[in-house]
């Protein structure tokens, strides 16, 4: 297609001093590193960037994944993103803009960046796998973000996926004309399968694509929002 820390004092804390064993302090954290891309939901996002311990400027865009980005830190400290402004005093000030906690990415992951309802200028961030062993080429990973099930026929393969759930199909086209295949997105609507999206798609073989789906409040049906990536073969 194209287009939170509560400091407490407690008993033990109170031991040595009667003569009782210390407790050892706690290991420091596991350093942990991570490599990321990134996508805006809308809107490119731009002045932002993480610290790595050296700021590092991230370039995200709606139409395609930004550039790899590896982040080294501690395992319980979040991977912060910040954006500069003036405080009130003039003075520049780091401003976090959007976080996600370490455990919950994965290497390869994609961080899609989601205006805040409360403020756009900060984002929420949506992690999803993009390794290519779970996205492979000539494969489609659809994700959900419409507030219904959905049914998925896409060549012969079908699929149903609940709201905020992603699954990945790999058509095989048939027949006369192997570069187009059918897709086809159906609601349930009263116990009826409502179409509410239908189309051909040019079927590429080398090219893995990341759909997402949302709802479309005017037509009652839905729009898909597309990104391509042309996967180079590992030598």
């Amino acid at each position: 297609m194209k287009h939170l820390s509560v400091i407490f004092l407690t008993v033990s804390a109170l031991l040595p001093a009667f003569g009782q064993t210390p407790v050892p302090a706690p290991a420091n954290p596991e350093t942990v590193e991570i490599t990321f891309s990134a996508l805006a939901w809308s809107d490119a996002i731009n002045g932002v960037f993480f610290k790595n311990p050296k700021a590092k400027p991230v370039a995200i865009y709606s139409h395609i994944r930004s550039s790899l980005y590896t982040y080294r830190g501690k395992a319980d400290q979040p991977l912060t993103f910040y954006r500069s402004k003036k405080a009130a005093d003039d003075t520049v000030i780091d401003e976090p803009v959007a976080m996600i906690a370490p455990q919950d990415l994965k290497n390869h992951s994609l961080l899609l960046f989601i205006p805040s309802a409360e403020d756009p200028s900060h984002y929420n961030i949506k992690v999803l796998d993009d390794r290519v062993e779970s996205l492979p080429a000539g494969g489609y990973k659809f994700v959900n973000y419409t507030d219904r099930m959905l049914g998925i026929t896409i060549g012969e393969q079908k699929q149903l996926l609940a709201s905020g759930g992603d699954a990945v199909l790999i058509p095989k086209p048939s027949g006369e004309d192997q570069s187009a295949m059918g897709i086809q997105m159906f609601i349930d609507d009263n116990g009826t399968a409502k179409r509410v999206y239908a189309n051909r798609w040019v079927y590429q073989p080398k090219v893995r694509s990341l759909i997402f789906i949302i709802n479309d409040p005017e037509s009652k049906r839905v729009i898909l929002k597309g990104i391509d990536e042309t996967v180079t073969p590992t030598p």
